[in-house]
């Protein structure tokens, strides 16, 4: 299997090139395409600046009329001395309440809610018009068309409830008014006035019934447009998340040879400046695309995608070897603006070989495991061979050669373990795992490390956690500590400036065992691998410790992490004489473990059990 091939499978198209509605309904799958019932009243909020737009509209509108009204009584009282006091006050007033509603009053949307603003608003709208129009015969013509604003307002505030009402009430003030002015006429007038004011109502009618429908749908239409134009916000910000998002490179070319969409790995594949503006542009004039040129053209000639392998390279003489598959769109539809589209996927082949080496590394691990089985008795069998030999050799030449011999089996035998390890590793229920007390088994296996590796410098154990339990293998949580402190002796700071912090604490709900060393910091290359298998640096060791830490850390429902940290000390307000005046850090491995929970909260104040020490523990090996 080479990796073209697997490149191919990978990116294998799912669909005909006539099965563009399975491609849709599959997108409509996958998106969202229609908001929630609580997505749907949270929208409400936004449908509420539409409305307050219109409730401030006509609100403005009655306080210009009724500012009209007042400069035009006050001008005809002025000059001509006409019309009684009272009514000017009644403007005046009207004025003052029209514009206490237009600042005060929230704005309400329109429907049910605006019956409760009716007496105030249209109500007194209707009052004052009609008391202008009863008390001033002379001019009645000047304020009878006052009267048909309040139903024009209702029909696009109001319901159609309040709507009749408001009709009904404005064309019985009609009615009455020219009952009044034309009751003095003769009756063949008043029947031809009466006719014309029943034809003005009947229109009025009509009016207010089509102005409330077109309100209506007008409302109805904004709300579906508002939710259409959040849906596309919302697809088309899924579909750049995702695009931008993938590791393949994706470029969508036009049928007319323009650039429609690529993304920010495409571009980089293609060794394009990311600020390159590329949108709309042909393809002639992008050299970086002309490679991809003949691939395209073929693949709109042949009206099926094309596949094939490309080398690419760049000014700087680099070259990027790219797996390259076009998926073919035909138009939709017969319009000229519907025009079809290539989609290619790029895939870096060193990527591919990359993931083909992954995968025959597993196949090689599990292998690993099989064949360390079978070497592991035999090499027993050696090693105590050995040692048997070592009791009848004299020559010191041939006891250190036995002497290699034992040494080799043992790195051999340590190294057939841990490739078992690796290959029995599987998580199993945390019921069935001890509860360990974290802080004294961690003095326990500290002690037990000192007892066996006598430190040059000092070791400090910095226990903050004495009421704290963990579920957790000790034989596993023994080899962590080894493991770490194994690492922090070799690889740390040596001689006087030796250094090693054993501490625990509580941080975001959860323990946290840290083991910090003095040293130099990791070179990036080996930080990137820390975890790794067969990632052993410049010692002799197998590269499995710290993937065997993890490992065992994760059946654990556990984690462990490497940071760059000052020493712990100095955090304590506990300086080491050694540190020096330089900043005083150190490479930390820490392992964050979930707690077991007790009766009381930890995250309450607990009162201390009186100990004869402090509560923090301090352990210095010389």
């Amino acid at each position: 299997m080479n990796a073209s091939a697997a490149a191919s499978r990978r990116h294998s198209p799912r669909t005909a090139v006539g099965g563009d509605s399975v491609a849709a309904q599959s997108r409509q799958e996958w998106i969202q395409s229609s908001l929630s019932e609580d997505e749907l009243q949270a929208l409400m909020g936004d449908e509420a600046i539409t409305s307050q737009r219109v409730w401030q509209g006509f609100m403005t509108a009655r306080v210009m009329v009724a500012f009209l009204l007042l400069a035009l009584h006050a001008l005809s009282f002025y000059f001509n001395r006409e019309g009684p006091v009272w009514q000017l006050m009644l403007c005046a007033a009207y004025l003052m309440v029209t514009l206490g509603t237009r600042l005060l009053i929230t704005p309400v949307a329109p429907g049910k809610r605006f019956e409760w603003c009716w007496p105030v608003t249209l109500g007194l709208d209707l009052l004052v018009y009609f008391l202008l129009v009863w008390f001033k015969q002379s001019a009645m013509a000047n304020y009878m068309p006052l009267l048909v604003l309040p139903p024009v307002m209702s029909a696009v505030l109001g319901t159609k409830r309040i709507t009749i009402l408001t009709v009904v009430t404005s064309s019985a003030l009609i009615g009455v008014a020219s009952w009044r002015y034309y009751r003095g006429d003769d009756l063949d007038n008043q029947i031809l006035h009466y006719a014309v004011m029943l034809l003005y109502m009947l229109i009025m009618f009509l009016v207010t019934s089509i102005l409330q429908r077109a309100a209506r749908n007008y409302g109805l239409q904004q709300s579906q447009a508002h939710v259409g134009r959040r849906l596309l916000r919302l697809q088309g910000r899924i579909q750049d998340m995702v695009v931008q998002s993938v590791r393949d490179g994706v470029l969508v070319v036009s049928g007319s040879g323009r650039v429609r969409a690529i993304n920010q790995a495409a571009q980089q594949m293609l060794h394009m400046p990311q600020d390159m503006p590329v949108m709309g542009k042909p393809l002639k004039a992008i050299a970086q695309i002309l490679p991809l040129q003949h691939l395209i053209k073929q693949s709109f000639a042949e009206g099926e995608g094309a596949s094939s392998e490309v080398f690419l390279f760049a000014a700087d003489g680099q070259s990027t070897h790219l797996m390259v598959h076009c998926h073919l769109w035909p138009s939709a539809s017969s319009a000229p603006d519907d025009e079809p589209l290539c989609l290619l996927y790029l895939q870096d082949m060193q990527e591919v070989q990359n993931q083909m080496r992954t995968e025959k590394l597993a196949a090689m691990g599990r292998m690993s495991a099989a064949v360390a089985h079978e070497i592991r008795n035999p090499l027993a069998a050696i090693g105590q061979a050995a040692q048997l030999l070592a009791e009848e050799l004299d020559q010191p030449l041939q006891q250190k050669l036995n002497g290699m011999v034992q040494d080799n089996a043992q790195r051999l035998g340590r190294i057939v373990s841990d490739v078992l390890d690796i290959a029995r590793m599987q998580q199993y229920p945390t019921e069935n795992v001890p509860v360990l007390a974290l802080d004294a088994t961690v003095r326990m296996l500290c002690e037990e490390w000192l007892q066996l590796h006598p430190s040059d410098g000092r070791v400090h154990i910095m226990l903050n956690l004495p009421d704290v339990d963990v579920r957790f293998e000790i034989d596993h949580l023994r080899r962590i500590m080894i493991n770490l402190l194994d690492n922090a002796k070799r690889h740390g700071a040596q001689g006087e400036a030796s250094c090693i912090v054993v501490s625990t604490w509580l941080h975001e709900g959860m323990a946290r065992l840290q083991v910090w060393s003095r040293g130099d910091p990791l070179p990036p290359a080996v930080q990137g691998r820390l975890f790794e298998p067969f990632a052993a640096g410049p010692s002799r060791s197998t590269g499995l410790g710290l993937y065997i830490c993890r490992e065992l850390c994760q059946r654990h429902r556990a984690d462990m992490h490497y940071q760059r940290l000052p020493n712990p000390l100095l955090r304590r307000g506990l300086p080491p004489a050694d540190a020096g005046s330089v900043p005083d850090e150190g490479n930390a491995f820490f392992v964050r473990m979930p707690i077991v929970p007790h009766m009381p909260n930890l995250s309450e104040p607990q009162p201390a059990p009186h100990r004869p020490s402090s509560p923090e523990k301090e352990t210095r090996q010389p």
